[in-house]
């Protein structure tokens, strides 16, 4: 996080030309959002790594679960890069080492759409068996076991560790008991335009319908009620802050012209209904 903020408030070379001031500052925004999301995935790693490594752990299934799927989500996106943070640098300082950079990074991204994700190049330090053996134990206790099934299958192309192989395999063989799908309450809500998403999203952790991210809490990794907005062009930070901050205007005694009053009374909303302003009596022929 801190290389990420670095990066976009270092200073540009000397003699640079408009277009090549122009692909850097690009790279700058591209390689600030990489760097970034590097900085999500260490951080959630550091639950699953405690979780694995330690006797005994205080995190709720649910945190673990979050955790887990976030960073399956993210590394097995297509737009995460894993290279090295030397090529990210040599990106923004321009000349021959940023040619070479970018020659590196397409050769790179094409590598891996052709190997797939399971032999996709990760942030060192990563342990794909870790991600998904936690992923596994906490999707069959929490009933995704559509979600079990895949992590299960896919530990069976990895390399793991000798003592956990025969808890796997018996893993493997139970699951398949279970039904192929998983918990409606897991499945995730797009806050902004309300579509049932599925667990495994290889899209940096995004709607698949409109695409809005997902904006998680660093507490659990649960999915908060927040969604992304501009304001108009005309309005200053400054009033689009007060604006956020007040309050919404209540509708008064008869503001809707169609008899409901809405009050307040020891603290609770209440809604009534009086005589609307028409004169005409209903239920006449």
């Amino acid at each position: 996080w801190r290389l990420a903020l670095e990066m976009v408030a270092a200073p540009p070379p000397p003699d640079i030309g408009p277009e090549e001031a122009l692909r850097r500052n690009e790279a700058l925004v591209a390689n600030f959002w990489e760097l970034r999301r590097r900085a999500d995935i260490y951080y959630a790693y550091s639950y699953i790594h405690s979780y694995i490594q330690e006797p005994f752990t205080t995190l709720l299934p649910e945190h673990v679960f979050n955790c887990a799927l976030f960073l399956w989500n993210i590394l097995a996106s297509s737009g995460f890069s894993a290279q090295p943070v030397a090529n990210l640098l040599a990106e923004v300082q321009g000349g021959p080492e940023a040619e070479a950079a970018y020659l590196e990074k397409s050769r790179a991204e094409s590598s891996a759409q052709a190997k797939g994700h399971l032999l996709k190049e990760v942030p060192l330090g990563i342990s794909r068996v870790y991600i998904l053996y936690a992923l596994a134990k906490q999707s069959q206790s929490l009933g995704a076991f559509k979600l079990a099934r895949m992590a299960y299958d896919k530990l069976q192309v990895l390399r793991v560790p000798p003592t956990w192989q025969h808890q796997i395999d018996l893993a493997c063989l139970s699951i398949r008991s279970k039904a192929y799908s998983d918990q409606d309450d897991l499945l995730p809500v797009c806050n902004w335009c309300m579509t049932t998403n599925p667990l495994l999203r290889s899209n940096l952790d995004s709607c698949i319908n409109c695409g809005h991210p997902f904006l998680r809490t660093f507490l659990g990794f649960d999915i908060l009620p927040l969604v992304e907005f501009q304001p108009e062009s005309d309005i200053s930070l400054e009033e689009a802050q007060k604006l956020i901050a007040q309050e919404p205007n209540r509708t008064q005694s008869g503001g809707g012209g169609d008899g409901w009053h809405e009050t307040t009374r020891a603290g609770a909303e209440v809604m009534s209904l009086h005589e609307g302003p028409s004169g005409d009596d209903g239920g006449t022929d």
